[in-house]
């Protein structure tokens, strides 16, 4: 039997709304919106209805992708689908634990709106977290600011260990001469009477002015805003730079893991900045980011799978479409006629991440 492949091109071209069932599985990035930019409508409270399409706005996202197919058919017209490009017979699997062709209407209709889910969830995941910063990793690494913000995040965790640890710790005070020479007769050592509040107030110090610079005030606790602390103003030109490090804060929030004036903080945050600077192979930037889109999709398809499922299916589904959007790693062992088994098994090592 003759046998002929062709691609077909899937146009997607949507408004997503991020709905409450979508942020059970994506976290949006919060996005700035120009108030210039909305045009209110006569015979409304402007103020109001400003309020109103900014909150819209920043829970919809307008996206258009243009999604490759391999389709083959053979000479009496029958159609077939490569398994990195079954998304549908293998969501029907997983659905219902049959293929798309044996279910019902009612059936069909269940499996449309899981695919759209799916598909928004890729999306916006591609969209937010992808195309705004993990595309643009390498720049990342040896960009000079960064570098500096990275090294105040290491300043913080140190002087966040001195205090944890302040019987073995001490703040000492230096005078310098006009050359840079150290006045020994003039260091100061801050005694043990002040030694705890100098390092309380140091610390929130700087713990503050991080919050501030990268954007994250929401996170000061009522106790820290009634201190007070003077806070330096970033130059807006650094924000642009400061916001990759501000989208990690976002995905370690997401992991459960929030802000605070403590060790374990700072400490993870090191971690995660630190391995983020490795570029080893398995570190690359679409790793990375397949980290987290990977271990999503997977809690969606199980929450919604049928209670008997194959692992196997689903396995295949969440690779079919990282395939359909493009994020596949480019290796031999991945492209369309690589071993499944081995397919399968860069999504099972994911989904543990």
């Amino acid at each position: 039997m003759e046998i002929t492949t062709s691609w077909e091109t899937l146009g997607f071209d949507e408004t997503i709304e991020i709905t409450e069932t979508i942020c059970k599985y994506f976290m949006p990035i919060t996005r700035e919106i120009d108030d210039s930019k909305i045009i209110t409508r006569q015979g409304t409270n402007s103020e109001e209805y400003l309020k109103q399409r900014k909150k819209e706005l920043a829970n919809t996202r307008n996206l258009k992708y243009k999604l490759r197919v391999q389709r083959s058919y053979s000479e009496h017209g029958e159609v077939f689908y490569h398994k990195d490009y079954s998304y549908r017979d293998l969501s029907s699997r997983v659905l219902f634990k049959k293929p798309e062709t044996e279910i019902s209407s009612e059936e069909a209709e269940t499996l449309k709106h899981f695919l759209n889910n799916l598909f928004s969830i890729t999306a916006l995941y591609k969209e937010d977290y992808w195309q705004s910063y993990y595309e643009n990793y390498d720049d990342f690494s040896s960009n000079p600011f960064i570098q500096e913000a990275i090294e105040e995040v290491r300043d913080i965790f140190n002087v966040l260990k001195m205090r944890k640890d302040i019987l073995n710790s001490e703040i000492v005070l230096r005078h310098k001469d006009k050359y840079g020479a150290v006045i020994t007769d003039e260091t100061t050592k801050v005694n043990d009477l002040y030694k705890q509040e100098a390092f309380d107030y140091y610390t929130q110090l700087k713990y503050q002015n991080f919050l501030h610079r990268f954007r994250l005030e929401r996170f000061l606790t009522d106790q820290e805003k009634a201190l007070n602390i003077p806070i330096k103003k970033t130059p807006n030109t650094i924000y642009e730079f400061d916001h990759e490090i501000s989208l990690k804060i976002g995905f370690m929030e997401f992991s459960g893991i929030t802000p605070t004036c403590t060790t374990d903080f700072f400490e993870k945050l090191v971690t995660n900045l630190v391995d983020s600077m490795s570029f080893s192979a398995k570190l690359s930037p679409l790793y990375e980011f397949l980290k987290l889109v990977v271990p999503a999709l997977n809690s969606f398809i199980h929450d919604h799978a049928h209670e008997k499922y194959k692992k196997k299916d689903k396995h295949f589904l969440i690779f079919s479409f990282l395939r359909l959007f493009d994020l596949v790693p480019k290796k031999q062992t991945m492209d369309v006629n690589g071993l499944d088994d081995v397919k399968e098994d860069f999504i099972k090592q994911l989904i543990k991440k």
